[in-house]
């Protein structure tokens, strides 16, 4: 099972073109600064079958045609590494922007470098850390990465992030208010 905190659809300052968001819950890291504490419990969310789940999103792809999907959390690889694989499979997302705070040499180790890259995902990796914080629009601190596992992407992204600051976007659901991209945390 997966633990899945909210999903949110129209967002526009979490990669390129309009995107569906998707937050997983549970996160070791710990990062000082986490833009997303409350996920770090993996009990914070709640449980779907890769399979429910991916007929969700892409339910959401037919209806919204929105076809960019960021998925983040918590982070994402601390889900099950076969059933989130599988999940990642039978979505039918052009571009799939995927955050992790491991970085590409532990991905590598915990056996996830190949399948995401068959996928053909985009990964922001890395641990936030607070004072390499730059304010780009895509990663938290100077010490992450991107990888582009589909070469076609890359030129995508390079674009949008060079006319791109950062943006916070705020959303509402039920009871709940969410908000999405980075804040700068760097006193101006």
């Amino acid at each position: 099972m997966l633990s899945v905190s909210h999903v949110i659809e129209g967002v526009t300052n979490l990669g390129p073109d309009e995107r569906i968001c998707i937050w997983f819950s549970g996160c070791s890291k710990h990062c000082a600064g986490c833009c997303a504490p409350e996920l770090q419990s993996a009990d914070s969310g709640k449980l779907y079958s890769c399979d429910d789940l991916a007929l969700f999103l892409n339910c959401k792809l037919i209806s919204t045609g929105i076809d960019s999907i960021t998925i983040s959390g918590g982070d994402p690889l601390e889900q099950n590494k076969e059933e989130f694989i599988a999940f990642l499979k039978q979505l039918l997302f052009k571009d799939i922007l995927i955050y992790t705070g491991y970085t590409e040499e532990y991905i590598k180790k915990l056996g996830w470098y190949e399948p995401l890259s068959e996928i053909g995902v985009t990964l922001v990796c890395g641990r936030y850390i607070k004072d390499q914080d730059k304010g780009h629009p895509l990663m938290g601190s100077s010490n992450q990465t991107m990888i582009f596992f589909n070469p076609e992407n890359k030129s995508k992204y390079d674009r949008w992030i060079c006319y791109r600051g950062r943006e916070i976007q705020l959303y509402r659901s039920e009871d709940k208010i969410y908000y999405t991209g980075l804040a700068s945390l760097k006193e101006e």
